[in-house]
């Protein structure tokens, strides 16, 4: 079929008083040709880019840029301005035409570090299917114009060169990805608590902290992108395929959609796994009465409608949507709408600069949350939570959030950055399995293997409900709310509802102005979550010696990190101890987690070193007490693994409990530990001491 190029529709190119005119012709292929397969015909081209899924304008394909932008986000933003005008086609709205297509890198807070260069390239024609067939668009130049790049001419040879590719069978390859390495999760578990001990301290109420998985591509990223809009059909696939680092994206996620003065964000927040097993319906319902994933998306959406303010009308941004619940691939999100009007004087160089990089990958504040995520994250996050799409004159601008994508160098290794957003009321161990969950599908998709290891699930004792002892000095339990915060979560996460129950005035009744130190244990059963039971007995208030530990190995499937009613496995580790012993828990690899009755500090040189919390060491209150007050002291900590072998190095371990209480070790039994007092053993003990308002009080009184 030959090729010829109609009038079009025209406009005023700016300047020369030329012209720039919307040229379509329609293209001799099937109408039910894939995106995947043009851009398997397309790959031999020069940087391919493609988009699919629910993309405004349809899918579209370009290939051959006059022109590429590359270098930090801020730079290659202010270029998205440099478009011709043309005037829109009234018989054809959703017209493309030509634009800007690629990627913003997340800048962090020093953009001159980045580890990609953002990358957007100039096209002066697409391949776009509008939902019934497909067309070639162009921006074409009169004699003399310079608007888009293109005249009449060069569109007509372009044309037929692309006419003759489609009619190709394109390239034939099986694309897979190898799993080269995982992030350190010990690492990742630390960086999330050190994440809410910065939300403790007021300097974020939010943040996304994300690591990357390092993997190994064979074959191109045009036909592992294709792949997975065939396998997966993402809501925003893209892909880019720069020379220097190429994008294979299937974002679920709209960044920003400005179509005309009209702006729109999808917020993502708040996720579930979704399997197709028959626990999907309840992990659908779980995320949707999920008071946390709530406030998170709420926060998000709030930080948006900020974002959106500084650059649209006063009074014009709005929430039309809050919290919808949406499918995607491997995962329920829960999904949030903001819309706004762009103030006359601001163009997308602008808008991006009020809003960029987004919101739901940053956090709360997004000043302070950047400068959080720089410092916890070990490795830049270069394309990963950046932005990709185009702008253009007749497209306007859309960008997807840049997650669910691989960032591909020209010898093949490739990242996959995950990430999972941080609350006070987050547990580590379940945003890992968060972020391994987001990434699987991806994966899965390209034939590599990944186990989604997610310690974070309760065991069958979970049946018996959950305890929680609370020390009580004449009337005042001083930690009452990390207790009924602490329980709260735990049960939501074990019974999948809410604890509605109110544990304040059941525990003040209970006590009944009794006098003196006790103990209140708080049961809260899987049937009854709108009642507690409390049992109160005194609370022995002598002062124990130091504390003596026999290793016990345990296995990973026995420990939970939670604080069930039924210790029934607690007691079988405790058989044979000798009266005032505890039972130090290691795993097959020596590493230490904690004691059945309190949880574990080792003093390593000058730091404090705390198992993480990855699912089966549970966050005692001694613990999070303990973090308090190293860092209103300016004592540094560090949490990450500690093994056996690290007993002869430790200057002391220290035992924090659920009732405010620390304790020496004075022997581990059968191991080369000699405690010692230095000073930094003293530093530590200090802060604790001076946080709780006068000594420390060791409780002895066994749950």
């Amino acid at each position: 079929m030959t090729a010829v190029l109609g009038t079009g529709s025209e406009a005023s190119s700016p300047g020369d008083g030329r012209w720039t005119r919307l040229v379509v012709e329609p293209l001799p292929v099937a109408p039910t040709t894939g995106v995947a397969d043009l851009v398997r015909r397309l790959a031999h081209r020069t940087r391919v880019t493609a988009w699919s899924g629910r993309w405004s304008r349809g899918s579209v394909v370009t290939c051959d840029p006059t022109e590429v932008v590359r270098g930090p986000a801020a730079h290659v933003a202010g270029a998205l301005a440099r478009v011709p005008d043309v005037r829109p086609d009234p018989a054809r709205p959703d017209a493309v035409g030509g634009g800007w297509f690629g990627y913003l890198a997340y800048p962090g807070v020093d953009p001159d570090i980045a580890t990609t260069a953002s990358s957007f390239g100039w096209y002066p024609d697409v391949l776009r299917h509008d939902g019934h067939r497909w067309w070639y668009e162009a921006l074409v130049d009169d004699p003399g114009g310079a608007g888009s790049g293109l005249d009449r001419a060069g569109a007509a040879r372009r044309l037929a060169g692309l006419v003759a590719d489609l009619a190709g069978p394109g390239r034939t390859e099986t694309p897979h990805v190898r799993l080269r390495s995982l992030p350190d999760r010990a690492a990742y578990l630390g960086a999330v608590e050190k994440c809410q001990q910065a939300i403790r301290r007021g300097e974020v109420y939010q943040a996304n902290i994300a690591v990357g998985i390092e993997l190994e591509l064979s074959g191109s990223p045009h036909a592992a992108w294709a792949r997975l809009v065939e396998s997966l059909a993402p809501a925003r696939a893209g892909l880019v395929a720069d020379t220097v680092a190429a994008a294979v994206s299937a974002s679920p996620e709209l960044f920003l959609h400005r179509d005309g003065r009209r702006v729109r964000t999808e917020p993502i927040k708040g996720t579930r796994p979704r399997t197709g097993a028959d626990t999907d319906r309840t992990e659908r319902s779980r995320l949707a009465a999920s008071p946390k994933e709530a406030a998170e998306n709420v926060m998000i959406v709030d930080l948006m409608r900020n974002d959106l303010s500084r650059a649209c009308a006063t009074g014009s941004v709005r929430v039309p949507q809050l919290l919808e619940v949406q499918p995607h691939p491997g995962v329920w999100h829960l999904v949030s709408t903001v819309t706004g009007e762009l103030c006359p004087d601001v163009d997308d160089p602008g808008l991006l600069a009020a809003t960029f990089p987004p919101g739901s990958v940053t956090g709360a504040p997004k000043t302070s949350a950047t400068r959080l995520i720089d410092a916890l994250e070990e490795d830049p996050r270069g394309l990963f939570t950046g932005a990709l799409g185009y702008a253009g004159p007749l497209a306007g601008l859309e960008l997807a959030v840049a997650i669910r994508t691989l960032q591909v160098r020209p010898d093949g290794s490739a990242r996959l950055g995950v990430g999972a957003g941080i609350t006070a009321d987050s547990r580590p161990a379940a945003e890992w399995a968060e972020c391994l969950h987001k990434a699987a599908p991806l994966l899965r998709c390209l034939d590599g293997e990944l186990d989604v290891d997610d310690r974070s699930e309760p065991d069958g004792r979970k049946r018996g409900g959950l305890l929680e002892t609370v020390a009580v000095e004449d009337g005042s339990a001083p930690a009452l709310s990390e207790h009924v915060s602490r329980l709260r979560r735990s049960y939501g996460d074990c019974y999948g509802t809410e604890l509605t129950a109110d544990i304040v005035s059941a525990l003040r009744r209970a006590l009944g102005g009794r006098p003196g130190p006790l103990l209140a244990r708080v049961h809260a059963v899987p049937d009854d979550p709108a009642h507690v039971r409390i049992t109160v007995a005194p609370r022995d208030h002598a002062v124990p010696g130091d504390a003596v530990l026999h290793v016990r190995r345990v296995d990973d499937a026995r420990r939970a990190g939670y604080a069930y009613a039924d210790r029934s496995v607690e007691a079988e580790i405790e058989i044979g101890l000798p009266p005032a012993a505890d039972a130090l828990l290691v795993d097959a690899d020596d590493r230490i987690l904690e004691t059945t009755r309190a949880g574990v500090v080792g003093i390593l040189g000058a730091t404090p070193v705390l198992p993480p919390l990855d699912g089966r060491v549970r966050p005692w209150i001694g613990r999070q007490r303990l973090l308090d007050a190293l860092d209103a002291a300016g004592v540094g900590y560090r949490i990450g693994e500690l093994v056996l072998d690290d007993l002869v190095e430790c200057a002391a371990l220290l035992l924090v409990d659920d009732v405010g209480g620390i304790r020496r070790v004075a022997r581990v039994c059968g191991l080369p530990y000699r405690p010692r007092q230095t000073r930094t053993v003293t530093r530590v003990l200090r802060a604790f001491r001076e946080l709780d308002g006068g000594p420390a009080r060791p409780a002895t009184t066994r749950r």
